[in-house]
This record gives C-alpha cells, structure tokens and sequence, in this order.
C-alpha cells in the first residue's frame, strides 16, 4: 500500500492554524472527513426488504354522541377540526468513513403504502446525519355526524400516527477526482402524523 504526505492546517484546539503533515493511504483518504466543499452524493440506497413498518396509536382529537333514540328523524351534527401534525427524520450513521458535522445532503424519504415501506420519489429534503429533521403541516376538516332515527352514534376523529426503520447505503464520489468514492452505511427512520380520520360506532 502506498502511503501519501500532505500539509493541512488544524482547525481546532491551540494550535489553530498551524501546519502539519497528515499521513495517508491513498489518494482518496486525503480529503477525509467527508464535506460537501469536495465530496458529492452520488446515491442514496434503502434496503426496503429489511424495512420496519409500524402503524402506531392514532392521537384521539375530538369525540361526538348523537342521541336520535327518542327522534323519529335522522340527527346530525358538523363540526371543524384542525390539528398540527409533525414529521421527524433521522439518518443515523454506524459505518463507513468519517463525516463533517455540516454534511448537507438531499434525499428523498421513506415512507408507507398500505403496509409496505416506499420510496416518495416526488419530495426530497436536505439532512445532516445524526439530527432530526423536524416538519410540521397543518390538516383540517369539516365532519358530520349523523344518528339514524332511534338510534345513538359516537364518532371520533383521530390523526394517524406512523413509523419506519430501513437500512440504507449512500456512495459519496470526490468532486475533483471522480475515482475516489467512499461508502456510508446506517438507519433511516421516521415517524410522523398523516391523515385525519373518523370513524363511527354505534351505541
């Protein structure tokens, strides 16, 4: 294996820009840690097989009784709800090379069709690995409640809650020297608060 020699300035601690030599292996490790000044993402791969899918406990936002027991006509109520639903997204990193703490990168997210984890091809985000992407969103919606006549109805309105876990892969190619690319390895997960739902049981 053939060993390079290159001056590079320290960056931190007490002796903050002085010069000294930093032994490499190879062309490639010469420009570790991974930053985005010299590095680019050139794939981001998610071992959907090995994904972790999870329908969690919806968030209960607002419960309404319709009593028509004593009507001889159909009763109905409408009411508005508005809830604040959050996203949070995280790339853990657990092998590979080294990383700089600002390594923006986009990618697109995983999540859920059916019970089935899915690539959304049509969003991407930026990410740093290691911190929680956090998005909120609002949704909002008129219902109606209605009781046949000499019956009694409870409808609720909940925000469904889910999860992802999925291994992934990214390839990091050298903006300069095309040749040299370097793997990174971790976790992808998520859980966030999707559509709002009501359901109807009759007394």
């Amino acid at each position: 294996k053939q060993w390079y020699q290159r001056r590079v300035a320290i960056t931190a601690g007490g002796s903050e820009g002085v010069m000294q030599f930093k032994m490499c292996q190879n062309d490639c490790s010469m420009d570790l840690p991974l930053t985005t000044r010299q590095w680019a993402l050139l794939s981001t791969d998610y071992d959907l097989d090995n994904a972790v899918v999870d329908d969690l406990t919806p968030t209960i936002l607002d419960t309404r009784s319709v009593d028509a027991t004593a009507s001889d006509k159909d009763i109905e109520t409408e009411y508005y709800i508005t809830a604040t639903a959050t996203d949070a997204m995280t790339f853990s990193h657990t092998a590979g090379v080294t990383l700089s703490g600002d390594l923006i990168f986009p990618a697109n997210p995983v999540g859920v069709n059916g019970t089935e984890a899915t690539i959304e091809t049509s969003t991407s985000y930026n990410y740093l690995h290691a911190q929680t992407l956090r998005l909120e969103h609002d949704e909002a919606s008129w219902y109606g409640c209605r009781s046949p006549a000499g019956q009694q109805v409870t409808c609720t309105v909940t925000l469904e809650k889910h999860a992802v876990t999925v291994p992934y892969s990214q390839t990091w190619t050298h903006k300069s020297r095309g040749g040299c690319r370097w793997l990174v390895e971790g976790t992808f997960t998520r859980s966030w608060e999707g559509d709002l739902t009501q359901t109807l049981v009759q007394d």
